[in-house]
């Protein structure tokens, strides 16, 4: 049995999918969360691979109307819009100054249809704290700027509370590349959802806004985590996401995708490999290790194939030349299946020119700075290193 207030969250996101269907549909592409320790009704964060929104039911009672938990919601999407969780997860400036120059920014784009937000924090508020109108729809930066310079001057603010959290915003710091991503994901999705639906009440420079976040140019890193965080590969019933065929049925589970493949990662310990190049293989298999739930298997090979026990510990001893045959006939060997096996080879590409896959085609190379996979026709995906990488 729903409780009252997963009811007045229902009514509330079919408020926003009605009233501006971008922001609803921004809302229902966001994995949620219940969050007992969060402080506030509303909140964006980061788990290491998605953006989610964070929630505690607790402080529902703050809002009189659907209509008022709707400008709630939109208020986080418009963050999303603006990149201001991308922004300012590592400014410097006063977290107040940020909070409060975020917030002016994105309430003016709220829809006028749904009424005020309770405990806004607005031009006016600027104004009755310091006596300084600022310019109207300015960018969150020039905001936060001057704030920056009045709360210098007026400690009484310099802790002050409001209705909004963005400490969330900081554990994407040392993810930009995949936060960014995923962010830009969720902007391409919903405005395919919203695009059925109409406009609705979303300015034209949100639009715009909306329109000018494009699929950034990754390094090999982002294009491989990206790559390994979409394959797999079942599909779990979850009541953290919303059902997306009926996003107002709260008892309805969502779905989402759970690791079921196996990852196998071969580090090449041929002589043509230099030790530094190696160890930089060694370090990003430990990144993958850290990001991914799914079987990983680690070995190295150079004519032959050998397991790794402890990719943590393992010293290299320089091997001889260089046989991708091998890997193939290894995974063949461990009686693999291919539609459920990922490869990612780590490698100078200097090897055979041909071999039989035995259909394990979900390959990944991951080629040295200058590089080039002897392979011919490339089985699965070519990812060329870059030096800055």
């Amino acid at each position: 049995m729903k409780s009252s207030t997963d009811k007045l969250l229902i009514i509330a996101i079919k408020t926003l999918l009605d009233v501006a269907p971008l922001y609803g549909s921004i809302i229902i592409h966001l994995p949620r969360q219940v969050t007992s320790e969060l402080a506030v009704a509303f909140a964006l964060g980061w788990n290491g691979q998605h953006w989610v929104l964070n929630y505690n039911p607790k402080y529902f009672d703050q809002y009189q109307t659907p209509d008022q938990m709707a400008q709630a919601l939109a208020h986080q999407a418009l963050h999303l819009i603006w990149q201001h969780p991308i922004r300012y997860c590592r400014a410097s400036q006063s977290q107040t100054a940020i909070d409060w120059g975020t917030d002016i920014a994105v309430n003016q784009y709220l829809p006028n249809s749904l009424g005020e937000l309770p405990g806004a924090i607005t031009l006016q508020t600027v104004f009755e704290n310091f006596k300084q109108m600022l310019p109207a729809r300015a960018d969150s930066q020039a905001y936060i700027q001057v704030l920056n310079d009045l709360l210098d001057n007026d400690d009484s603010q310099s802790d002050a509370k409001h209705g909004d959290s963005h400490q969330g915003w900081q554990e994407a710091g040392g993810q930009l590349a995949q936060a960014q991503t995923d962010l830009t994901n969720i902007m391409q999705q919903a405005q395919e959802d919203a695009k059925r639906a109409g406009r609705g009440e979303v300015p034209s420079d949100v639009l715009m806004q909306v329109q000018s976040l494009r699929p950034v140019r990754r390094s090999w890193r982002r294009m491989l985590s990206l790559a390994l965080s979409q394959a797999p590969l079942s599909l779990k019933d979850t009541h953290a996401r919303f059902n997306r065929r009926q996003p107002y049925r709260m008892d309805l589970p969502g779905r989402i995708s759970r690791q079921s493949a196996q990852l196998w990662i071969f580090i090449d310990n041929s002589a043509s490999v230099s030790s530094l190049e190696v160890a930089s293989f060694l370090a990003y298999a430990q990144q993958i290790q850290k990001q991914l739930d799914g079987q990983i298997h680690f070995c190295r090979f150079d004519a032959r194939v050998q397991p790794i026990d402890n990719i943590k510990n393992w010293q290299r001893q320089v091997g001889g030349g260089t046989a991708f045959q091998a890997i193939f006939d290894w995974l063949l060997a461990q009686h693999c299946q291919p539609k459920e096996t990922v490869s990612v080879i780590f490698t100078d590409g200097a090897g055979e020119k041909q071999l039989d896959s035995y259909h394990f085609n979900r390959v990944y190379w991951v080629i040295t700075a200058g590089g080039k996979l002897s392979i011919n026709p490339v089985i699965g995906k070519v990812i060329q290193m870059e030096d800055q990488a």
